[in-house]
Parts: structure tokens; C-alpha cells; sequence
């Protein structure tokens, strides 16, 4: 540890145990009352507004009932998919972001045996003039993509990130498509490694549909090159649905391949997302790290609870997210870990 770091900090990450427990005892205070849990919560999603429509059937035929209910489904599932994204910052939803905006993240993760790894992150993204929000330019930190995959809460949360691996990128940008259902870019990029600039390209699709018993289904899939690396290629396939009025359930297979890694690399993620309010949230995940390099071993399995909540105004955000962690290269023993952030959003919000 520094030497100009307070001792009191400094006793504090060598005891992780205490300092668990100090944040776990922050996250209880921002939890609401259990009051408010007793009571409720609103139905997510209820303040966004649903995609177009084509012109109204017929109620009164079973068709148009058939179509009308249809319809209704789709966009709760749309809609709720939406808000969590967005709310969360998830993967797929900075993916598709498109708007001008400059985002500041300071945060601090602290893990058993492992101290405190505290960054402050500055990403920037700038749409062309006259590209009708079609192509934008991207410049900040990004983390290797093959750490990346596997990523709970998308690249921020996971510690066999490593986190000293995170790179400045410059990145150009073009949808070919945006849609409800699709979406389409490809990307080529500039960033730091080995001494010297390395460059990639590549596209990233994404591909939306409902399926049967108010089931959503999303896939997705990426590709790129790289001058220093080669190729990668990583899928992703999410599985959803509310469950009630007041949660929804979230099931994340993911595969990563790439040409300087033998074996593939796949995950599974269970998540169960509470809103709170329309500024709060708590995200319950589950999640299974295994490679095929070691015949299918488990590599790591965490459990982790989320908590995110607008504080003082729309574009400032804390994040306390306390987890237990199980790793094959430390016997599987139990492993305490926190991440404390707060992540400032100038610009469009959406």
C-alpha cells in the first residue's frame, strides 16, 4: 500500500472481512424500507413508452384479440428489457448507445486477500455531423475483449478482469441498421498494446424476437480483428421474462473464441432484476465461469446483489454491489468482495 494512503485505510484492506461488512451495512442503509418492499413495486418498464404499432384490429374478432394481446406482451417485454438496460448500462445497451455523451466513472474493488483496486474512467462519444446519429466516435478505456466476456454487470464488476489490462481506444463507429428487432455496426478502431498502436475491425449484430409464454429472446453476435491478437468471435444469447408486475427474470449463455487462446470460453448468468423506483434498482445474479481448455472445469462461480440508484440528479449514479466469489486457482474457498462506483453521464441521456 502507498505510503501516503491513511493507515486507517490501510489496515482496512488487510482486514477485506471488516471491510465486506462496513460496505454490505452501506448498501442496507440505501435499501429502501421494508415498507416499501411490503408494499410494492411499481411494474417496470410502466414509464417507457411502447414501440409504434401498426393501425389497431379489430377487438372484437378473435383475431384481433389474438394480435391485440400479442402486441401487449411484446411491448412489456421490449419495454422492460429496455429500462433495465438502460438503467444498468448494460453491454448491449452501451453497444447501441448513439447519442453524444461523456461518461465519468470512479470506483474502487475491493476483494479478499487482494486489497483495494481503485480507477477513474473517461469515455467520450461524439456523433459525426451529418451522419444522422448513424456514425459516432468513440474515445476512452476499454478492456481487453477476451476479459471481457464473461463480464457480470459488463466489464466492470468481474475480477478475473484484469484490471491493469484496460487500454485508451479510439474507436469509429457506422450502424447499418437500427431497429427494434435489428441492429447493425461495424466498428474499426486504434488502441495501445506492445509498444506501438494496434488496430481492428469488425461487426456486431444484434437480433431480437418474442417467443411463446411472454418469453423474449435476444442474440447476439461479434466479431473482430485484431492486428496484434487476431480473431475473436463472441456470442451471446439472452433468454427473458417479467415475472409478475414487480421483477424480471434474465438467463445469459455466453461463448468467446479467439485465435491466441486455446479452447473456448463460456458462461452462464442467472439474473432476477428488482426496480425499486424510477431511480432505484437492485439486480440479484448468479453467475458460472468454465473453459474448455480444462475439459469443461469450472473455472469461477460468484453470486452477486446490485444496487444502483440516481442520487442528487438523472445523470449521477451510485452503484454498491457487495458479492461472494469461488475460484478453481484459489480451491474453490469462499472469497468476499465489494464495488462501490459513482458514474456521471454528461450530455443526452436517455
Amino acid at each position: 500500500m502507498d505510503g501516503t494512503i491513511p493507515d486507517a485505510a490501510s489496515r482496512m484492506t488487510h482486514h477485506p472481512r471488516r471491510l465486506w461488512a462496513c460496505a454490505s451495512g452501506l448498501l442496507l442503509i440505501f435499501l429502501p424500507a421494508a415498507a416499501d418492499l411490503l408494499a410494492g413495486a411499481p411494474q417496470i418498464g410502466a414509464s417507457q413508452t411502447a414501440p409504434p404499432q401498426s393501425a389497431n384490429p379489430n377487438p372484437d374478432s378473435l383475431g384481433g384479440a389474438i394480435d391485440t394481446a400479442h402486441r401487449t406482451a411484446s411491448s412489456e417485454i421490449l419495454n422492460t428489457a429496455e429500462w433495465i438496460d438502460a438503467f444498468f448500462r448494460t453491454e448491449t445497451f452501451q453497444a447501441e448507445e448513439n447519442r453524444s455523451r461523456i461518461k465519468i466513472t470512479s470506483s474502487g474493488f475491493a476483494e479478499e486477500g487482494e486489497g483495494i483496486e481503485p480507477r477513474v474512467r473517461v469515455n467520450v462519444r461524439l456523433n459525426l455531423p451529418g451522419t444522422e446519429r448513424r456514425t459516432g466516435l468513440l474515445i476512452g478505456y476499454a478492456s481487453d475483449p477476451q476479459e471481457t466476456q464473461g463480464v457480470p454487470g459488463e466489464n466492470r464488476l468481474q475480477p478475473l478482469e484484469d484490471l491493469d489490462a484496460d487500454r485508451l481506444t479510439a474507436t469509429i463507429e457506422h450502424f447499418l441498421m437500427q431497429e427494434i428487432r435489428q441492429n447493425l455496426k461495424l466498428q474499426a478502431g486504434l488502441h495501445w498494446a506492445h509498444g506501438s498502436p494496434q488496430g481492428r475491425l469488425g461487426p456486431r449484430y444484434r437480433f431480437s424476437r418474442d417467443l411463446a409464454d411472454r418469453w423474449g429472446m435476444r442474440f447476439e453476435q461479434y466479431f473482430a480483428w485484431f492486428t496484434d491478437e487476431g480473431w475473436l468471435a463472441r456470442t451471446r444469447l439472452d433468454l427473458e421474462r417479467p415475472l409478475g408486475d414487480a421483477l424480471f427474470l434474465r438467463f445469459t449463455p455466453g461463448l468467446t473464441w479467439s485465435q491466441d487462446q486455446e479452447g473456448l470460453s463460456y458462461r452462464l448468468q442467472a439474473s432476477v432484476i428488482q426496480p425499486i423506483s424510477a431511480r432505484r434498482a437492485l439486480l440479484w445474479e448468479g453467475n458460472t465461469h468454465y473453459s474448455s481448455e480444462t475439459s469443461g472445469q469450472l473455472d469461477e462461480a460468484n453470486l452477486r446483489v446490485r444496487y444502483r440508484q440516481r442520487i442528487w440528479r438523472d445523470w449521477l449514479t451510485l452503484e454498491v454491489s457487495p458479492q461472494l466469489a469461488w475460484y478453481e486457482d484459489r480451491d474453490f474457498d469462499t472469497v468476499l468482495g465489494i464495488y462501490v462506483g459513482i458514474e456521471g453521464i454528461f450530455g443526452w441521456l436517455k
